[in-house]
C-alpha cells in the first residue's frame, strides 16, 4: 500500500508529521556522524562523506523529501565541523576541502532527487494497485448482482413463456390459431426484453419508448397518423419489473384494436394519454388512458377479448404483480382501459452501484 512509503502518514493519527520527520532526521544524522567518527578512530583514510549517502536515502525513503533535505544539511554541517580539517571549526585547512565539500553536496543532492523520484513512483504504483484491487472487488460484487439478476430473469422469462403458452393453448381453437397467437405474444415479450437488455446500468425503460415499440409492430394497419394520437410527458421511467407485463397488456389492447377496434375501421380513432401524479409516500404513479372511439362493434365479435387472456392480464395480472389499479370497459364505440401503476425513480436519484442493486431487487418482485 502507499502508506508503507510514508512513515509520517502512518503515524499521523498519533504524532504530527513534522515531528516524525524531525525525529527520523535527527536519528539518522546522529547515526551517520556517530558511526563515521567511530570508524575514524581505527581507519584514517575513510572518505569523509561516505555514510551521508545512505542516511539521506533512508530518510527520504522513510519520511519524504523534506526529511531527506534535513539529513543532507545536518550531515554536511556536522561533517564539516567534526571531520574536515580544521576540526571543531567551520574553517578549511586547504582549498581541496572546499572542493570536496561542494562535490559531495552535489552528489548528495543527486541521491536525494533519485530516491525522492523512486519514492513518488513507488507511491503512485502502490496507489494504482490499491485502486485496481478496489475496482476488482467492486466488479466482483457487481458481477454477483448481475449473475443473480440473470438467474432470476431467466427463471422469470421461462415462467412467463410457460404461462403464455398455457393460456394461449387454453383459448385457442386449433393448433394454427395457437401458433399465430403465441408467436405474436412471444414477439411482444421479445421486444420488451430487447428494451431491457439495451439499458445503461442506472437507466430505465420509458413508457413512451415502450408504447412506441409495441405500436410500431402494427404500422401499416391504416392511416395511423390521423387515427392514432399519443399524448403525455416523454421519458416517464418504468420499474424494470413492470416492463414485460405492461408490454403484454399493450400488445393485447393493440391486437384487439387491429381485429375489432380502432385500427380495424377507417372511421375509428385511438387515443393513448398518460400523466404522472405524486403517489402516497415516495415515488409517483403513472396513469395511462387507452380510449377508442367511433368503433362499430358487430354483435358477438368483442366477446372473445373481454373474457379472454387480454382482459385477464389487465384486470387480474397487473394488479396482482404490479399493484396496479386497472379498469376495462367495452362500450358501443370501442374499448376504454385505464392503468395506474408506480413509476420508476428519476435517473438523478440513482447512483451507478445503487442502480444495479435496485434493478436486481426489482427483478425479484
Amino acid at each position: 500500500m502507499a502508506e508503507r512509503y510514508d512513515l509520517p502518514q502512518r503515524l499521523a493519527p498519533w504524532v504530527p508529521p513534522i515531528i516524525t520527520e524531525l525525529v527520523v532526521a535527527i536519528a539518522l544524522i546522529a547515526l551517520a556522524i556517530g558511526v563515521r567518527l567511530a570508524i575514524e578512530q581505527s581507519f584514517q583514510d575513510v572518505v569523509p562523506f561516505v555514510l551521508i549517502y545512505p542516511a539521506i536515502a533512508a530518510a527520504t525513503l522513510l519520511a519524504g523529501l523534506r526529511c531527506g533535505a534535513i539529513v543532507l544539511i545536518g550531515c554536511q554541517l556536522l561533517t564539516w565541523y567534526f571531520v574536515l580539517p580544521v576540526k571543531h571549526s567551520f574553517r578549511f585547512a586547504q582549498d581541496g576541502n572546499v572542493i570536496s565539500l561542494l562535490l559531495a553536496t552535489n552528489a548528495e543532492l543527486l541521491v536525494l532527487w533519485l530516491v525522492s523520484s523512486y519514492r513518488k513512483s513507488a507511491q503512485a504504483n502502490a496507489e494504482f494497485e490499491k485502486q485496481r484491487a478496489q475496482l476488482a472487488r467492486e466488479n466482483a460484487d457487481r458481477l454477483k448482482i448481475f449473475v443473480a439478476e440473470l438467474h432470476h430473469r431467466t427463471r422469470n422469462i421461462i415462467a412467463v413463456v410457460r404461462s403464455l403458452s398455457d393460456n394461449t393453448l387454453e383459448r385457442s381453437d386449433s393448433i394454427e390459431d395457437f401458433a399465430a397467437k403465441f408467436r405474436l405474444r412471444l414477439a411482444a415479450l421479445a421486444r420488451a426484453q430487447g428494451l431491457l437488455s439495451h439499458l445503461a446500468e442506472d437507466d430505465r425503460v420509458a413508457f413512451d419508448q415502450l408504447l412506441s415499440t409495441e405500436m410500431a409492430a402494427y404500422a401499416g394497419t391504416g392511416d395511423d397518423g390521423a387515427r392514432v394520437a399519443f399524448e403525455g410527458p416523454p421519458g416517464v421511467r418504468l420499474q424494470s419489473s413492470a416492463v414485460q407485463t405492461l408490454a403484454l397488456a399493450i400488445h393485447e389492447l393493440a391486437t384487439n384494436a387491429v381485429k375489432y377496434g380502432a385500427l380495424a375501421q377507417p372511421r375509428a380513432h385511438l387515443s393513448v394519454c398518460w400523466r404522472v401524479e405524486p403517489a402516497a409516500g415516495e415515488g409517483s404513479r403513472l396513469h395511462v388512458d387507452w380510449r377508442e372511439s367511433g368503433v362499430v362493434m358487430p354483435e358477438g365479435t368483442g366477446a372473445a377479448f373481454p373474457s379472454g387472456y387480454g382482459r385477464e392480464l389487465i384486470e387480474r395480472v397487473l394488479p396482482y404483480q404490479l399493484g396496479a389499479q386497472t379498469t376495462y370497459e367495452l362500450g358501443r364505440d370501442g374499448v376504454r382501459c385505464t392503468i395506474a401503476l408506480l413509476a420508476g425513480k428519476p435517473a438523478t436519484s440513482i447512483g451507478a452501484d445503487e442502480g444495479v442493486k435496485q434493478r436486481a431487487a426489482e427483478a425479484a418482485l
